[in-house]
This record gives C-alpha cells, structure tokens and sequence, in this order.
C-alpha cells in the first residue's frame, strides 16, 4: 500500500510541473499576441497617414499638371521656340523639315503676338523667311537657264514641291511675290523660245519629201504606160501605202539625224513632232501656272501668252514655210487629221490656251491642201496629149492610176470626216478635168469602137482602185465612174 501510494504522489507531481511549464509557454503566447496587437495597431495607425499623405499627394500633382497645362500654353504663345528660329534662319530648305517649320511659322502669323516684343520677333522671323524664298527661288528661275536643261524636272523638284514657298511669300509679301512672278515669266519666255527656235533648226537638216504634182507625158512609142518609175511616183506621192502605219506620236530626236539623213521623211512627220514638242511643252506650262501661282482662269491664259507668244511665233513660221513649200496634198491632209486630234486631246486635258494656235494651223493647211488640189487641176488641164493615129492600143492612161491612187488615199483619210469640209469640192475639180481630158484624148482616136473601150478602161480602173477605199467620198465617186463606164459601153453599142 505504501508503495502504491508513493507512485500515485511522484504521477501528481509530474503533472504539476507539467502544467506550469504549459502556464509558463501560455503567458509567453499572450504576451507575443499582446506584442503583436499592440504592433498591429501601430502599422494600422501609420498605413491610414501614408494613404491619406497619398490622396493629398495626388490632389497636389492633379492641380499642377492642370496649371502646367495652361501655363505651357501661355509660354508657347508668349515665346518662339528656338528650333523654329533655327530651322527658318539656316534650315535647309530641301528638306521636308522646312516646309513644316514654315507651316509653324504660318500658325503663329494667324494666332497673333502675346505682347509687343514677341511680335516684333515673329516679323522678323517671317521677313528671315521670305528672304531665303526670294533667294530660293531665284536661283531656280537661273537655274532654267541652264544648257540641256530638264524644265519639267525642275519645275517639279524646285517649284511644285515648294509652292508653299511662293504661298507664303504672296500672302506676306505680294510685290515681293508678283515680281518673282514676272521674273519666271521672263525667263520661261526666253526658255520655250530660244529651245523650240534650236529644234525649228535641228529639223531644217532634215529632207523632206516636197510631194509632186500630176503629171503625164507623152511616151515615145505613143502609147501610155507606167514604167518602173512612174509607178514609183505614184506610190510615193499618191498613194498612201506605209504612211498610214507611221506613228505620228513620236518625236525626232537628235539622235535620229544621222539615219534619218540618209532617207526622205514626209511632212506629216515633221509637222507632227513640232507639234508634239510645242503642245505638250505648252499642256505641261499651263498646268504649272494653274497649280503653282494659282492664277485665275483669265489670269492664267495672259501669264501663258506672255510665256508662249514667242515661241509660237517661231513654229507658226517655220511651219508656215514648211507647208508651202510642200505639194505633198496628202501630207497637208493628214497633218490637218493630226491637228484635228490635238485640238479634241486639249479639249479633253482643259487647256483651252491651245485651241488659238491650233485653229491658226488649220486655216494655214486647208488653203495650202486646196491650192494643192487646185495645182493638180490646173496641171491636167494644160496637159495635152495625143495618140498617134497608127495606135490601137486601149490600155488604161497611166494618168488614170495617179488619179484612181490620190482619191483612194484621200477618201481612207476622209473616212470619218465631215461634210463640210473642202476635200470632197476639190476632188470634184480634179475628176471633172480627169474626165474632161480623158474625153480629148480619146477624140484623137479614130475608131470609134476603140475610143469606147479606151475610156471604159480607163474608167473600170479608177472604179477598181476605189471599190477597196473607205468612206462616203470613195463611195461617191466610185458610182460616178461606173455610171461613165455605163453610158460609154451604151452609146459604144
């Protein structure tokens, strides 16, 4: 019992030592617990003033960016800013940099100074600008002056992409401006003239074909026949042949001269460069004043003539020496086609400046294509011929062929044309003295039956040649022959 009682007081003394060893542990809790409250509340306390430091904060920088905002926009309106100043003054003016500092410059000219001192900068800023554009432009009007000059190339590169340049300067300095103006016209006066007058030269080298009147004379044998050259005479100068497949849309270059030397050009082929050179030269002039100095319509056309008189005058005379020095009809004829085209293309581009000057050549080549036709009448009018009375031959007149290839050729080129133009009166005139000579030659024939069958050839041939011709004209006349081949088979018979 004693032993048992014993071991009962050692267990209750153990778990009293444990128990305030757990007591002890307890209190060190609380007292971390307690620690770490009081801790707690102190961060607590700390994070509330560092968050509403922070709404002060940001309260504070709100405000000041709203009055940095007005106060940059008072600043900027108050002073220039330094890279315009040295953008303007040494700037280059190639750049696109340039262009845009100028438009800044612009602004500031339309918002108007803050105070006096900054006007009076803005103004001589404005007057640093205007005085580089002078410069500037200037230089490139010398630049025209140039040998070889590219004119539509500068004209792009140094004026069409800096007309603000010019803008600016008419908007500030309209004296300044106009006589820069008068400068450029002055200039492109002596330009267009003195290229276009070298040109007029370069193409007197050349040989053009002066085109032949109808002609017959009296073969040996006295028979009439188309001997190798005639017949060469005639697909030359009566016949259209290649010509109809020329391209009239190409311009003779220097470097063409020494081929072309060697051969005969026809003078639509000449007309038609000349032409080419001077319309789009004059097109491409017009559209600049239009587009750079923004002329009105009525101001455009006075700046445009004062550029161009010369220079027309110069082609109207060498064409004008050039066409009546011709006797090519058919040439004369198709140059007035090509003309026609020109006149409807200018319409089409709106540059109305054109139609003087193209009207002009048409009333130089329809009196020159007349008189030629004219010529052509008058010469088989005076042409006398005979047929020696031992003859039987009823071959057609080599005459008939001449006649039979000219109104083929003018008839293709009369296919679209309109009814009041000369062409069909002249072709009249000169079948009327075909027809009439034919009838005297055929008188000197004695045998009736033979004189019948020499006009109905002659009359079945310019039928043939003009039954594969185009148009009204070649229609006409080839029912006009056939009616002359009736009547002369019948009254034969």
């Amino acid at each position: 019992m004693a032993e048992g009682s014993e071991g009962t007081c050692i267990d209750r003394s153990q778990d009293v030592c444990e128990t305030q060893s757990l007591e002890t542990i307890v209190e060190r809790v609380e007292e971390a617990l307690t620690n770490f409250q009081r801790n707690l509340d102190i961060a607590s306390k700390d994070m509330s003033m560092i968050s509403d430091r922070s709404r002060r904060i940001q309260v504070k920088l709100k405000n000041m960016e709203a009055a940095q905002a007005k106060l940059v926009g008072e600043i900027d309106n108050s002073v220039v800013p330094p890279p315009l100043i040295r953008s303007i003054c040494s700037g280059d003016m190639d750049a696109p940099e340039w262009l845009l500092s100028l438009d800044q410059l612009s602004t500031l000219l339309a918002a108007g100074a803050q105070n006096e001192k900054q006007g009076k900068f803005v103004e001589m800023l404005r007057d640093k600008a205007i005085e580089r554009i002078r410069n500037y432009i200037v230089a490139s009007i010398r630049a025209f002056r140039r040998a070889l000059v590219d004119i539509n190339g500068l004209q792009q590169g140094h004026f069409t992409s800096k007309a603000p340049f010019y803008a600016f300067c008419f908007q500030y300095n309209k004296e300044l401006a106009l006589e820069l103006q008068q400068a450029y016209v002055n200039t492109m006066r002596w330009c267009y003239s003195y290229h276009l007058e070298q040109y007029c030269k370069f193409l007197e080298q050349l040989h053009v074909q002066k085109g032949e009147i109808i002609k017959v004379e009296d073969d040996k044998r006295g028979f009439f026949s188309l001997t190798r050259t005639s017949a060469l005479t005639v697909q030359q100068n009566f016949s259209l042949g290649l010509r109809s497949n020329e391209n009239l849309n190409s311009i003779i270059t220097v470097a063409q001269l020494p081929r072309l030397n060697t051969q005969h050009i026809h003078l639509e082929r000449v007309f038609s460069s000349l032409e080419l050179v001077l319309t789009e030269n004059a097109s491409s002039e017009y559209s600049f004043l239009m587009e750079y100095f923004s002329l009105s319509g009525e101001e455009r056309t006075t700046v445009f003539n004062q550029i161009f008189e010369p220079a027309f005058s110069v082609c109207n005379h060498y064409l004008h020496d050039l066409i009546h020095a011709s006797q090519d009809c058919l040439g004369v004829l198709i140059c007035i086609r090509f003309t026609q085209g020109l006149a409807l293309e200018s319409q089409k581009k709106l540059v109305p400046v054109l139609e003087p000057h193209l009207n002009s050549m048409l009333l130089m080549l329809w009196p020159r294509f007349q008189a030629i036709m004219d010529l052509h009448s008058q010469s088989i009018h005076k042409t006398s011929l005979t047929i020696r009375t031992d003859d039987s031959s009823v071959r057609p007149h080599p005459l008939s062929q001449k006649v039979a290839e000219l109104i083929h050729s003018l008839s293709s080129l009369c296919a679209q044309s309109r009814e009041d133009e000369p062409v069909e009166r002249s072709v009249a005139r000169v079948v009327q003295e075909f027809v009439t000579t034919l009838t005297k030659l055929s008188n000197t024939i004695s045998d009736q039956h033979h004189r019948a069958r020499f006009l109905s050839n002659n009359y079945t041939l310019v039928s043939a040649v003009l039954s594969g011709a185009p148009g009204r004209l070649a229609a006409e006349q080839k029912k006009y022959f056939d009616e002359l081949d009736t009547s002369t088979t019948n009254t034969s018979t």
